[in-house]
């Protein structure tokens, strides 16, 4: 079996949809052939590479007339595939779509739109994808009720297992994940700054990049916060075990977290996210603000975690089983 999987990023970039692929590839049966077309990242990406088990290639640039005319001139990668597997990026392959209406086409949807409310656009990009192809995972059933979509099944992701540390950090906290504003990052560090005027001082590491970077560096300076940067980190699913609290706004850092036994709170701020959050099996689980002051509440309130149910739940969540589902769907 040959497997064709486009995504708008692969490795040795860090993010959520790299992470989930790769996972996901490392426990499909050995007899499949893996390639995966990517978007280069930096100028130093190399446009063919092997990483792992998947055969890369990288387009040079992500526009759609680039995109479209590389994949004209590697449209070997699209005939040789048995099945093709697309990760939210369905426009790069419409135009083959009648070119090769025989083929076995699938769509992963993962994130939403953000920040700001969902629009007509993305809605029916959403619904055009489902009907031009074969089947579908939603990761998170709030595809269903934002963008009409029905999943042909549907995952939250999955936890690397890591062992439990004897005792945690005091007053710490980690956030994984992007600098940007739809993370939830900016509201976060409010916080910390509103615990800080009330006597209370908590020790933030955060494990990401992105464009409120400086932001956040200007911020910690001018109020004094306890704040430490460490940038993107490829290896932080064990980190979380060492902390009490979890800032986490996406399923993966939020999945990882509960595994280690470590309180979520998570930041919503508009409708989507709102639904991404609740919708999610693990919603009772978690704490979910809607302000500074909420977040403020849920680390004050941090001693009502109830640690056994939710931890052995998130440990079942494994990759293996993530990669079933590709499995399940490519052969329904």
């Amino acid at each position: 079996m040959k497997i064709l999987f486009l995504t708008p990023q692969y490795l040795p970039h860090i993010g959520g949809v790299e992470k989930h692929l790769s996972q996901v590839i490392v426990h499909l049966p050995l007899e499949y052939s893996v390639t995966i077309v990517t978007a280069r990242n930096t100028n130093a990406d190399l446009e063919h590479e092997k990483i792992g088990r998947a055969d890369v290639w990288r387009l040079p640039t992500q526009t759609k007339k680039s995109i479209w005319s590389w994949l004209t001139h590697h449209l070997f990668l699209l005939r040789d595939a048995d099945v093709i597997h697309i990760h939210d990026v369905f426009f790069w392959i419409l135009p083959f779509r009648l070119l090769f209406f025989w083929k076995r086409m699938y769509m992963t949807f993962h994130g939403y739109e953000a920040p700001g409310p969902v629009t007509l656009k993305y809605i029916l990009w959403h619904q055009c994808a489902e009907l031009c192809t074969d089947g579908n995972i939603c990761v998170g059933s709030f595809h269903q009720n934002v963008y009409d979509v029905e999943p042909t099944a549907i995952t939250y992701g999955g936890v690397t297992h890591t062992e439990k540390v004897k005792k945690r950090k005091t007053h710490s906290i980690i956030f994984v994940g992007r600098l940007d504003e739809d993370t939830g990052i900016l509201w976060y560090m409010k916080a910390l700054l509103l615990l800080q005027l009330q006597g209370e001082t908590y020790h933030l590491d955060i494990f990401g990049d992105g464009p409120l970077k400086k932001t956040l560096e200007k911020y910690s300076t001018e109020y004094h916060l306890d704040i430490t940067l460490h940038g993107a980190v490829a290896d932080v699913d064990h980190r979380f075990a060492s902390y009490d609290i979890a800032f986490a706004s996406q399923y993966l850092s939020i999945m990882q977290a509960l595994s280690a036994g470590t309180q979520v709170i998570a930041f919503a701020d508009s409708e989507i996210k709102h639904e991404y959050l609740h919708s999610a099996p693990f919603s009772f689980w978690i704490s979910i603000a809607s302000s500074v002051q909420g977040i403020v509440d849920a680390v004050q309130d941090k001693d009502d975690f109830a640690e056994e149910p939710i931890v052995n739940w998130a440990r079942g969540e494994t990759w293996k089983k993530v990669s079933d589902h590709y499995l399940q769907v490519w052969n329904t």
